[in-house]
Protein backbone atom coordinates (compact mmCIF):
# COMPACT_ATOMS: atom_id res chain seq x y z
CA UNK A 1 0.00 0.00 0.00
CA UNK A 2 1.26 3.16 -1.17
CA UNK A 3 2.38 5.58 2.28
CA UNK A 4 0.20 8.69 3.49
CA UNK A 5 0.28 11.77 1.50
CA UNK A 6 1.69 14.15 4.17
CA UNK A 7 0.31 17.52 5.13
CA UNK A 8 3.06 19.28 3.28
CA UNK A 9 2.61 17.69 -0.12
CA UNK A 10 -1.51 17.43 0.34
CA UNK A 11 -0.98 21.48 0.31
CA UNK A 12 1.40 21.58 -2.25
CA UNK A 13 -0.85 19.40 -4.59
CA UNK A 14 -4.46 21.44 -3.36
CA UNK A 15 -6.87 21.23 -6.33
CA UNK A 16 -8.19 24.70 -7.80
CA UNK A 17 -11.69 24.68 -9.48
CA UNK A 18 -10.98 25.58 -13.20
CA UNK A 19 -11.69 25.43 -16.65
CA UNK A 20 -9.85 22.42 -18.34
CA UNK A 21 -8.21 22.66 -21.63
CA UNK A 22 -7.63 20.47 -24.36
CA UNK A 23 -7.20 20.09 -27.79
CA UNK A 24 -9.46 18.71 -30.25
CA UNK A 25 -9.33 15.29 -31.72
CA UNK A 26 -8.29 17.43 -35.29
CA UNK A 27 -5.70 19.15 -33.01
CA UNK A 28 -7.45 22.65 -33.86
CA UNK A 29 -9.34 24.62 -31.73
CA UNK A 30 -9.62 25.33 -27.70
CA UNK A 31 -12.13 23.27 -26.26
CA UNK A 32 -13.62 24.10 -22.67
CA UNK A 33 -14.29 21.13 -20.99
CA UNK A 34 -16.21 20.28 -17.70
CA UNK A 35 -14.56 21.73 -14.47
CA UNK A 36 -12.45 19.22 -12.50
CA UNK A 37 -10.40 18.97 -9.98
CA UNK A 38 -6.44 19.51 -11.38
CA UNK A 39 -2.91 21.26 -10.20
CA UNK A 40 -0.93 22.99 -11.69
CA UNK A 41 1.93 20.14 -11.73
CA UNK A 42 3.58 17.32 -13.49
CA UNK A 43 3.13 14.47 -11.62
CA UNK A 44 6.46 11.60 -11.85
CA UNK A 45 5.02 8.32 -11.01
CA UNK A 46 7.04 5.34 -11.32
CA UNK A 47 10.04 2.77 -9.26
CA UNK A 48 13.58 3.37 -8.00
CA UNK A 49 14.52 5.01 -11.18
CA UNK A 50 11.95 7.94 -10.81
CA UNK A 51 12.25 7.73 -6.55
CA UNK A 52 15.77 8.33 -7.13
CA UNK A 53 17.55 7.06 -4.25
CA UNK A 54 19.41 4.46 -4.97
CA UNK A 55 20.15 6.35 -8.72
CA UNK A 56 20.73 9.46 -9.95
CA UNK A 57 17.56 12.09 -8.62
CA UNK A 58 16.04 13.40 -11.83
CA UNK A 59 12.85 14.83 -10.97
CA UNK A 60 13.94 18.30 -9.43
CA UNK A 61 16.28 18.75 -12.02
CA UNK A 62 13.27 18.24 -14.68
CA UNK A 63 11.87 21.00 -12.29
CA UNK A 64 14.24 23.37 -12.42
CA UNK A 65 14.50 23.02 -16.30
CA UNK A 66 10.47 22.84 -17.08
CA UNK A 67 10.58 25.46 -14.10
CA UNK A 68 6.98 24.09 -13.28
CA UNK A 69 6.36 22.04 -9.92
CA UNK A 70 7.35 18.56 -10.54
CA UNK A 71 6.00 16.25 -7.44
CA UNK A 72 7.95 12.32 -7.30
CA UNK A 73 5.80 10.19 -6.87
CA UNK A 74 8.30 7.26 -7.31
CA UNK A 75 8.75 4.24 -4.58
CA UNK A 76 12.03 1.70 -4.92
CA UNK A 77 10.56 -1.86 -6.00
CA UNK A 78 7.16 -1.06 -7.27
CA UNK A 79 6.24 -3.14 -10.34
CA UNK A 80 3.38 -1.71 -12.77
CA UNK A 81 0.72 -2.80 -10.34
CA UNK A 82 2.19 -1.11 -7.37
CA UNK A 83 2.49 2.27 -9.97
CA UNK A 84 -1.08 2.03 -10.91
CA UNK A 85 -2.42 2.11 -7.08
CA UNK A 86 -0.48 5.08 -6.39
CA UNK A 87 -1.93 7.33 -9.83
CA UNK A 88 -5.02 6.14 -8.56
CA UNK A 89 -4.74 7.96 -5.48
CA UNK A 90 -3.16 10.99 -6.86
CA UNK A 91 -4.47 13.90 -7.93
CA UNK A 92 -5.54 14.93 -11.14
CA UNK A 93 -2.59 16.77 -12.79
CA UNK A 94 -2.12 18.68 -16.06
CA UNK A 95 0.97 16.31 -17.23
CA UNK A 96 2.20 13.18 -15.70
CA UNK A 97 5.47 11.36 -16.89
CA UNK A 98 5.29 7.52 -16.45
CA UNK A 99 8.81 5.42 -16.34
CA UNK A 100 7.49 2.05 -15.06
CA UNK A 101 8.20 -1.43 -15.91
CA UNK A 102 12.05 -2.55 -14.85
CA UNK A 103 10.79 -4.71 -11.92
CA UNK A 104 8.78 -6.22 -14.08
CA UNK A 105 11.37 -6.97 -16.52
CA UNK A 106 13.51 -8.31 -13.42
CA UNK A 107 11.10 -10.55 -12.51
CA UNK A 108 10.31 -12.29 -15.33
CA UNK A 109 14.25 -12.59 -16.03
CA UNK A 110 14.08 -14.23 -12.03
CA UNK A 111 12.02 -16.34 -13.02
CA UNK A 112 14.13 -17.73 -16.04
CA UNK A 113 17.20 -18.02 -13.90
CA UNK A 114 14.99 -19.81 -11.14
CA UNK A 115 15.46 -17.43 -8.42
CA UNK A 116 12.35 -17.92 -6.29
CA UNK A 117 13.94 -15.94 -3.65
CA UNK A 118 13.74 -12.70 -5.84
CA UNK A 119 10.56 -13.94 -7.06
CA UNK A 120 9.22 -13.86 -3.92
CA UNK A 121 10.43 -10.57 -2.51
CA UNK A 122 8.74 -8.62 -5.36
CA UNK A 123 5.42 -10.04 -5.16
CA UNK A 124 5.04 -9.45 -1.36
CA UNK A 125 6.30 -6.03 -2.08
CA UNK A 126 4.08 -5.42 -4.47
CA UNK A 127 0.72 -7.34 -3.51
CA UNK A 128 0.83 -9.75 -5.49
CA UNK A 129 -0.84 -12.83 -5.84
CA UNK A 130 1.62 -15.89 -5.28
CA UNK A 131 0.74 -17.74 -8.11
CA UNK A 132 1.60 -14.41 -10.30
CA UNK A 133 3.99 -15.65 -13.33
CA UNK A 134 5.36 -12.44 -14.84
CA UNK A 135 5.54 -12.84 -18.89
CA UNK A 136 5.61 -10.09 -21.70
CA UNK A 137 1.70 -10.96 -22.03
CA UNK A 138 1.20 -9.69 -18.60
CA UNK A 139 3.32 -7.08 -18.53
CA UNK A 140 1.21 -5.56 -21.45
CA UNK A 141 -1.84 -5.62 -19.15
CA UNK A 142 -0.54 -4.27 -16.46
CA UNK A 143 1.09 -1.50 -18.14
CA UNK A 144 -2.08 -0.51 -20.18
CA UNK A 145 -4.44 -0.84 -17.39
CA UNK A 146 -1.67 1.72 -15.79
CA UNK A 147 -1.45 4.04 -18.67
CA UNK A 148 -5.19 4.66 -18.82
CA UNK A 149 -5.06 5.74 -14.75
CA UNK A 150 -3.24 8.21 -15.41
CA UNK A 151 -5.37 11.34 -15.04
CA UNK A 152 -3.73 14.28 -17.16
CA UNK A 153 -4.40 15.50 -20.90
CA UNK A 154 -0.44 15.25 -21.70
CA UNK A 155 1.60 12.45 -20.87
CA UNK A 156 5.34 11.32 -21.44
CA UNK A 157 5.73 7.96 -21.39
CA UNK A 158 9.03 6.67 -21.33
CA UNK A 159 10.32 3.26 -22.51
CA UNK A 160 12.64 1.12 -20.10
CA UNK A 161 16.57 1.51 -20.08
CA UNK A 162 18.80 -0.76 -19.97
CA UNK A 163 19.44 -3.50 -17.53
CA UNK A 164 23.07 -3.98 -17.26
CA UNK A 165 25.55 -3.11 -19.96
CA UNK A 166 25.43 -5.78 -22.70
CA UNK A 167 25.29 -6.00 -26.19
CA UNK A 168 21.82 -6.16 -27.99
CA UNK A 169 21.97 -9.57 -28.12
CA UNK A 170 21.41 -10.50 -24.57
CA UNK A 171 18.71 -11.94 -22.62
CA UNK A 172 18.12 -8.70 -20.57
CA UNK A 173 18.35 -6.91 -24.15
CA UNK A 174 15.60 -8.73 -25.63
CA UNK A 175 13.61 -9.04 -22.70
CA UNK A 176 13.59 -4.89 -22.61
CA UNK A 177 13.46 -4.62 -26.48
CA UNK A 178 10.33 -6.41 -26.08
CA UNK A 179 9.00 -4.60 -23.01
CA UNK A 180 9.85 -1.27 -24.78
CA UNK A 181 7.36 -2.30 -27.43
CA UNK A 182 4.64 -3.29 -25.36
CA UNK A 183 4.83 0.15 -24.29
CA UNK A 184 5.30 1.62 -27.68
CA UNK A 185 1.69 -0.32 -28.60
CA UNK A 186 -0.05 0.78 -25.45
CA UNK A 187 0.84 4.45 -25.98
CA UNK A 188 0.02 4.38 -30.33
CA UNK A 189 -4.09 2.69 -29.08
CA UNK A 190 -4.11 5.48 -26.52
CA UNK A 191 -7.07 7.51 -27.51
CA UNK A 192 -5.70 10.68 -26.09
CA UNK A 193 -4.42 13.41 -28.38
CA UNK A 194 -1.07 14.31 -25.82
CA UNK A 195 -0.09 10.98 -24.97
CA UNK A 196 3.61 10.77 -26.15
CA UNK A 197 6.33 7.79 -26.52
CA UNK A 198 9.64 8.61 -25.43
CA UNK A 199 12.44 6.69 -26.63
CA UNK A 200 14.83 6.82 -23.53
CA UNK A 201 15.93 3.17 -23.29
CA UNK A 202 16.78 3.32 -27.07
CA UNK A 203 19.15 6.11 -26.75
CA UNK A 204 21.27 4.94 -23.51
CA UNK A 205 24.18 2.94 -25.02
CA UNK A 206 26.66 1.10 -22.51
CA UNK A 207 30.45 0.05 -22.67
CA UNK A 208 31.08 -1.92 -20.44
CA UNK A 209 29.81 -5.03 -21.95
CA UNK A 210 28.33 -6.63 -18.50
CA UNK A 211 24.82 -8.41 -19.02
CA UNK A 212 22.28 -8.63 -15.89
CA UNK A 213 22.45 -11.68 -13.83
CA UNK A 214 19.13 -12.71 -12.47
CA UNK A 215 20.44 -15.36 -10.64
CA UNK A 216 20.70 -15.29 -6.76
CA UNK A 217 24.13 -14.89 -6.75
CA UNK A 218 24.22 -12.36 -9.47
CA UNK A 219 21.21 -10.43 -8.13
CA UNK A 220 22.77 -10.17 -4.43
CA UNK A 221 25.93 -8.42 -6.24
CA UNK A 222 23.82 -5.98 -7.55
CA UNK A 223 21.78 -4.94 -4.66
CA UNK A 224 25.29 -5.29 -2.64
CA UNK A 225 26.82 -2.85 -5.07
CA UNK A 226 23.42 -0.60 -4.92
CA UNK A 227 23.51 -0.05 -1.54
CA UNK A 228 27.44 0.62 -1.20
CA UNK A 229 27.38 3.10 -4.14
CA UNK A 230 24.22 4.52 -2.45
CA UNK A 231 26.11 4.95 0.97
CA UNK A 232 29.34 6.53 -1.02
CA UNK A 233 27.49 9.08 -3.07
CA UNK A 234 25.43 10.15 0.23
CA UNK A 235 28.41 11.04 2.33
CA UNK A 236 28.08 14.04 3.54
CA UNK A 237 29.11 17.39 0.89
CA UNK A 238 31.66 15.18 -1.50
CA UNK A 239 30.44 11.42 -2.18
CA UNK A 240 31.41 10.80 -5.76
CA UNK A 241 28.85 10.66 -7.78
CA UNK A 242 27.30 7.52 -9.54
CA UNK A 243 28.88 8.12 -12.77
CA UNK A 244 32.01 8.30 -10.94
CA UNK A 245 31.34 5.03 -8.83
CA UNK A 246 29.95 3.37 -12.21
CA UNK A 247 33.21 3.92 -13.93
CA UNK A 248 35.17 1.85 -11.40
CA UNK A 249 33.35 -0.86 -13.71
CA UNK A 250 33.64 0.54 -16.91
CA UNK A 251 29.66 1.82 -17.05
CA UNK A 252 28.22 4.40 -18.34
CA UNK A 253 24.81 4.16 -18.11
CA UNK A 254 23.66 2.09 -14.88
CA UNK A 255 26.03 2.12 -12.42
CA UNK A 256 24.98 -1.06 -10.51
CA UNK A 257 24.01 -3.07 -14.00
CA UNK A 258 20.41 -1.47 -12.79
CA UNK A 259 20.21 2.34 -11.55
CA UNK A 260 20.71 5.36 -13.26
CA UNK A 261 24.40 7.45 -13.72
CA UNK A 262 23.95 11.51 -13.99
CA UNK A 263 24.83 11.39 -17.20
CA UNK A 264 22.10 8.82 -17.97
CA UNK A 265 19.52 10.99 -16.14
CA UNK A 266 20.42 14.05 -17.69
CA UNK A 267 19.78 12.64 -20.94
CA UNK A 268 16.18 11.65 -19.68
CA UNK A 269 15.82 15.62 -18.38
CA UNK A 270 16.30 16.86 -21.91
CA UNK A 271 13.72 14.18 -23.57
CA UNK A 272 11.40 15.22 -21.15
CA UNK A 273 11.66 18.70 -21.28
CA UNK A 274 10.91 18.26 -25.14
CA UNK A 275 8.27 15.96 -24.87
CA UNK A 276 6.44 18.32 -22.35
CA UNK A 277 7.46 21.05 -24.52
CA UNK A 278 4.07 20.20 -26.46
CA UNK A 279 1.65 23.04 -27.38
CA UNK A 280 0.38 24.87 -24.37
CA UNK A 281 -3.63 25.91 -24.26
CA UNK A 282 -2.62 29.53 -25.15
CA UNK A 283 -1.50 28.61 -28.78
CA UNK A 284 -4.54 26.75 -29.89
CA UNK A 285 -5.51 28.05 -33.34
CA UNK A 286 -8.25 30.61 -32.06
CA UNK A 287 -10.02 30.70 -35.29
CA UNK A 288 -12.27 34.26 -35.07
CA UNK A 289 -9.59 35.62 -32.97
CA UNK A 290 -8.30 38.87 -33.95
CA UNK A 291 -4.49 38.90 -34.11
CA UNK A 292 -4.33 41.12 -30.76
CA UNK A 293 -5.98 38.36 -29.08
CA UNK A 294 -3.58 36.10 -31.09
CA UNK A 295 -0.49 38.09 -29.74
CA UNK A 296 -1.66 37.96 -26.54
CA UNK A 297 -1.82 34.47 -26.14
CA UNK A 298 1.39 34.30 -27.50
CA UNK A 299 2.69 36.34 -24.52
CA UNK A 300 0.75 34.00 -22.21
CA UNK A 301 2.43 30.96 -23.12
CA UNK A 302 5.70 32.09 -23.63
CA UNK A 303 5.12 33.55 -19.67
CA UNK A 304 4.24 30.55 -18.21
CA UNK A 305 6.61 28.21 -20.41
CA UNK A 306 9.96 29.80 -22.15
CA UNK A 307 9.52 26.66 -24.66
CA UNK A 308 6.25 27.89 -25.90
CA UNK A 309 8.52 30.36 -28.11
CA UNK A 310 9.47 27.36 -30.58
CA UNK A 311 6.22 26.45 -31.29
CA UNK A 312 5.02 30.05 -32.52
CA UNK A 313 5.08 32.01 -35.97
CA UNK A 314 8.18 33.21 -37.03
CA UNK A 315 7.40 36.20 -36.69
CA UNK A 316 7.47 36.26 -33.07
CA UNK A 317 10.53 34.94 -32.38
CA UNK A 318 11.72 38.19 -33.92
CA UNK A 319 10.20 40.45 -31.31
CA UNK A 320 12.85 41.27 -28.48
CA UNK A 321 11.03 41.87 -25.65
CA UNK A 322 9.26 38.09 -26.35
CA UNK A 323 12.53 36.53 -26.64
CA UNK A 324 13.98 38.13 -23.87
CA UNK A 325 11.08 37.10 -21.36
CA UNK A 326 11.54 33.40 -22.60
CA UNK A 327 15.07 33.08 -22.41
CA UNK A 328 14.21 34.53 -18.61
CA UNK A 329 11.86 31.83 -18.19
CA UNK A 330 13.62 29.13 -19.78
CA UNK A 331 17.50 29.33 -20.88
CA UNK A 332 16.54 26.76 -23.98
CA UNK A 333 14.29 29.45 -25.24
CA UNK A 334 17.04 30.92 -26.84
CA UNK A 335 17.50 28.19 -29.55
CA UNK A 336 14.01 29.26 -30.94
CA UNK A 337 14.89 33.38 -31.31
CA UNK A 338 14.80 34.35 -34.54
CA UNK A 339 18.30 33.98 -36.00
CA UNK A 340 19.12 37.51 -36.36
CA UNK A 341 18.60 38.13 -32.53
CA UNK A 342 20.76 34.95 -32.15
CA UNK A 343 23.75 36.59 -33.71
CA UNK A 344 23.14 40.09 -31.95
CA UNK A 345 25.96 40.50 -29.39
CA UNK A 346 23.99 43.05 -27.66
CA UNK A 347 21.16 40.64 -27.38
CA UNK A 348 23.07 37.72 -26.10
CA UNK A 349 24.76 39.43 -23.53
CA UNK A 350 21.40 40.86 -22.17
CA UNK A 351 19.58 37.40 -22.47
CA UNK A 352 22.36 35.60 -20.55
CA UNK A 353 22.15 38.41 -18.26
CA UNK A 354 18.76 37.39 -17.13
CA UNK A 355 19.58 33.75 -17.11
CA UNK A 356 23.07 32.41 -17.45
CA UNK A 357 21.95 28.97 -17.96
CA UNK A 358 21.36 30.34 -21.29
CA UNK A 359 25.27 30.36 -22.29
CA UNK A 360 24.90 26.63 -23.30
CA UNK A 361 22.75 27.83 -26.46
CA UNK A 362 24.59 30.67 -27.34
CA UNK A 363 26.84 30.54 -30.98
CA UNK A 364 29.93 28.85 -30.32
CA UNK A 365 32.16 32.54 -31.37
CA UNK A 366 30.40 33.66 -28.13
CA UNK A 367 31.37 30.83 -25.76
CA UNK A 368 34.73 33.12 -26.72
CA UNK A 369 33.49 36.52 -25.97
CA UNK A 370 34.72 37.45 -22.68
CA UNK A 371 31.86 39.74 -22.16
CA UNK A 372 29.53 37.62 -23.24
CA UNK A 373 30.31 34.98 -20.80
CA UNK A 374 31.09 37.79 -17.65
CA UNK A 375 27.46 38.63 -18.30
CA UNK A 376 26.04 34.81 -17.64
CA UNK A 377 28.36 34.19 -14.55
CA UNK A 378 27.01 36.69 -13.28
CA UNK A 379 23.54 36.15 -13.10
CA UNK A 380 24.65 32.28 -12.26
CA UNK A 381 28.42 31.07 -11.51
CA UNK A 382 27.70 27.70 -12.38
CA UNK A 383 27.51 29.02 -15.68
CA UNK A 384 31.23 29.20 -15.98
CA UNK A 385 30.86 25.42 -17.11
CA UNK A 386 29.46 26.42 -20.52
CA UNK A 387 32.46 28.45 -21.20
CA UNK A 388 35.72 27.19 -23.38
CA UNK A 389 38.62 26.48 -21.55
CA UNK A 390 40.72 29.22 -22.07
CA UNK A 391 38.00 31.57 -20.38
CA UNK A 392 37.92 28.96 -17.52
CA UNK A 393 41.76 29.79 -16.85
CA UNK A 394 40.89 33.36 -16.89
CA UNK A 395 41.48 34.31 -13.12
CA UNK A 396 39.31 37.65 -13.05
CA UNK A 397 36.56 35.47 -14.93
CA UNK A 398 36.47 32.50 -12.45
CA UNK A 399 36.64 35.10 -9.45
CA UNK A 400 33.40 37.11 -11.11
CA UNK A 401 32.07 33.89 -10.94
CA UNK A 402 32.57 32.28 -7.31
CA UNK A 403 31.01 35.66 -5.80
CA UNK A 404 28.00 34.71 -5.14
CA UNK A 405 28.69 30.76 -6.48
CA UNK A 406 32.02 29.05 -4.41
CA UNK A 407 31.00 25.75 -6.40
CA UNK A 408 32.11 27.15 -9.36
CA UNK A 409 35.41 26.78 -8.89
CA UNK A 410 35.17 23.65 -10.03
CA UNK A 411 35.13 24.60 -13.38
CA UNK A 412 38.03 26.56 -13.41
CA UNK A 413 40.27 24.89 -15.62
CA UNK A 414 44.25 25.06 -15.94
CA UNK A 415 46.85 26.67 -13.61
CA UNK A 416 43.97 28.16 -11.60
CA UNK A 417 43.18 24.24 -10.06
CA UNK A 418 46.74 24.26 -8.75
CA UNK A 419 46.86 27.61 -7.17
CA UNK A 420 47.15 26.57 -3.80
CA UNK A 421 46.36 30.25 -2.33
CA UNK A 422 43.46 30.19 -4.70
CA UNK A 423 42.41 26.68 -3.77
CA UNK A 424 42.86 27.74 0.15
CA UNK A 425 40.47 30.77 -0.01
CA UNK A 426 37.95 28.67 -2.17
CA UNK A 427 38.30 25.81 0.26
CA UNK A 428 37.43 28.27 3.20
CA UNK A 429 34.26 28.90 1.09
CA UNK A 430 32.69 25.59 0.11
CA UNK A 431 35.01 22.65 1.50
CA UNK A 432 33.14 20.25 -0.88
CA UNK A 433 35.15 21.74 -3.56
CA UNK A 434 38.12 19.36 -2.28
CA UNK A 435 36.74 16.73 -4.77
CA UNK A 436 37.38 18.86 -7.85
CA UNK A 437 40.99 19.30 -7.45
CA UNK A 438 43.52 17.30 -8.93
CA UNK A 439 44.26 14.13 -7.08
CA UNK A 440 47.74 15.28 -5.41
CA UNK A 441 46.26 18.25 -3.57
CA UNK A 442 43.50 15.87 -2.64
CA UNK A 443 46.38 13.90 -0.33
CA UNK A 444 47.78 17.21 0.98
CA UNK A 445 47.39 17.83 4.40
CA UNK A 446 46.96 21.58 4.57
CA UNK A 447 44.86 21.77 1.80
CA UNK A 448 42.31 18.63 3.02
CA UNK A 449 42.54 20.67 6.34
CA UNK A 450 41.34 23.84 4.73
CA UNK A 451 38.60 21.97 3.33
CA UNK A 452 37.35 20.13 6.77
CA UNK A 453 37.72 23.47 8.61
CA UNK A 454 34.81 25.04 6.16
CA UNK A 455 33.17 21.26 5.96
CA UNK A 456 33.43 19.33 8.77
CA UNK A 457 32.83 16.06 6.54
CA UNK A 458 34.78 16.79 3.38
CA UNK A 459 36.50 13.60 3.08
CA UNK A 460 36.52 12.00 -0.33
CA UNK A 461 36.09 8.24 -0.42
CA UNK A 462 38.92 6.01 -1.34
CA UNK A 463 39.01 4.43 -4.48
Amino acid sequence: MAPARSPQLRNKLRAKRRCTTTWSAAGLGLLCLTERETVTAVGCFGDSHTEGLYGAEWVSQLQRRLRRECVNFGRNAWTCASVERRVRQAPALEEAVLLAGTNDAMMELAARAGNEGMLSLYRTMNQLPAEYEPSRENFSKSFRSLLAAVRAPRVAVLSLPPLGEASEKSEAARLLEGYNEEIRRAVDDDTRERVTYVPFGEQLKGKSGEDFDASSSGFSQSIAQMFLHTALRRVPGIGPSFDTLGSFYGREVVHDKIHLTERSASLLVELLAEALAGPPAELADQSGSGQNDLGDGVARAVRRTGWALRLVPSKWRKDRALALEAVEKDAVALKFVAEELQQNAGFVCEAVSRNGDALRYVGSEFLWDLKVVQCAVRQNGLALRFAVPELRSDLSLVREATKSTPKAFAYACGPLKWDRPLVTEMLSLDGTLLQHLPQELRCDRDVVTAAVQQKGRAIMPGR
